[in-house]
């Protein structure tokens, strides 16, 4: 083995005790709140140390109905036919119903090369697009839609898949989606989120 193959090695190894590390530190957090809109803080805020992207959409399903929860940047227009609809029912999403027939993460590398039914995004510099269901028990329990400048590849596809499986877990437990969804479903705020309304 030469230098280079050992270093090669040696880092893949760094990756994936960092990853570990990283989905131990979601699971540890997932798990510490009762609170749905903590719980989609939080997805929100961990996602970002297992992958970089430029924008992220995350939704939550109730009813045959998918909410679009959280977002950070131009990732909402991803999943509608109307770019301004904030809900959808799944069945009228083709882009939704893949990822539920889906056995994983949908890697996109360059948008522009998209299957036809695929709802592209107008996002500025976006190319590539990774989502995923958030299924326990093929139960819908939302989705994760990400939207990066540079392409994605199999590992982050990979990567995505633990996590989303942890954040799937997390949002099922709570038994919270319903009465989320049935309290006004969200409002989006300045900052381009939805939270549930007050009162």
């Amino acid at each position: 083995m030469d230098i280079t193959e050992y270093l090669q090695i040696a880092f893949a190894e760094y990756e994936q005790r960092l990853l570990a590390s990283a989905l131990q530190a979601t699971a540890i957090a997932l798990n510490s709140t009762l609170d749905l809109n903590e719980v989609l803080n939080l997805i929100l805020v961990h996602i970002g140390s297992i992958l970089e992207f430029g924008a992220i959409c995350i939704m939550v399903a109730n009813d045959n109905v998918a909410y679009a929860a959280r977002s950070h940047g131009d990732c909402l227009r991803l999943s509608f036919a109307d770019p301004l609809a904030l809900e959808r029912p799944m069945a009228d999403a083709p882009l939704l119903t893949h990822l539920l027939e889906a056995p994983g993460p949908l890697l996109i590398e360059d948008m522009d090369s998209a299957p036809a039914w695929f709802v592209k995004a107008e996002a500025q510099g976006m190319r590539a697009y990774l989502g995923v269901a958030l299924q326990t028990n093929k139960k819908p329990i939302g989705f994760l839609h990400l939207l990066a400048r540079h392409p994605f590849n199999r590992e982050h596809a990979e990567r995505l898949h633990a996590f989303a499986a942890q954040s799937a877990l997390a949002l099922n437990q709570r038994d919270a989606v319903s009465a989320w969804a049935a309290g006004g479903r969200g409002r989006r705020t300045g900052s381009g989120r939805a939270d549930k309304p007050a009162g």
